[in-house]
């Protein structure tokens, strides 16, 4: 199977999601594709909005941990500064042997955009299932209504 980024999987998402038009004279037949169409797309997310929850998290908590033990300077200011400088310059080496630096702060703003998107994809996505619900209710009201 072909690795696709969770970047360009976070924008099929986003088309998949917006691809999921209700129509208002929806049969029940149509309100019934459309509910597993959602159901399908939730699933598929699932895994990668928790992965990326789930790192999102553990970047802050290591931002929060390197800006309190790194904690050099002789006043309030400068103690902060170290702090934060050092999570914009941790060092890491790579499973080749070479060390590289990376900026927290950088990688926590990623990490942030993209559980924001695939919350708010999260989002949309209930709020289309609420419509098909109130829909087939609907539908449901006016067949009782006409078989009357």
């Amino acid at each position: 199977m072909e690795h696709v980024s969770i970047d360009d999987r976070i924008q099929l998402y986003m088309q998949r999601a917006y691809d999921i038009r209700i129509n208002v004279d929806a049969s029940t037949y149509e309100l019934r594709c459309l509910e597993k169409d959602l159901d399908d797309l939730q699933t598929d997310i699932l895994f990668d909005y928790s992965d990326i929850r789930a790192q999102y998290q553990d970047i802050q908590r290591s931002i929060e941990v390197i800006t309190k033990t790194n904690i050099s300077g002789t006043n309030d200011y400068d103690r902060r500064a170290s702090g934060l400088n050092a999570a914009r310059s941790v060092t890491q080496e790579n499973e080749d042997g070479t060390t590289i630096t990376i900026n927290l702060f950088q990688i926590e703003s990623d990490l942030r955009r993209k559980f924001f998107l695939l919350q708010d994809i999260f989002s949309l996505l209930r709020d289309k299932s609420q419509r098909i619900v109130t829909l087939r209710s609907t539908l449901k009201i006016e067949e009782e209504l006409i078989a009357r």
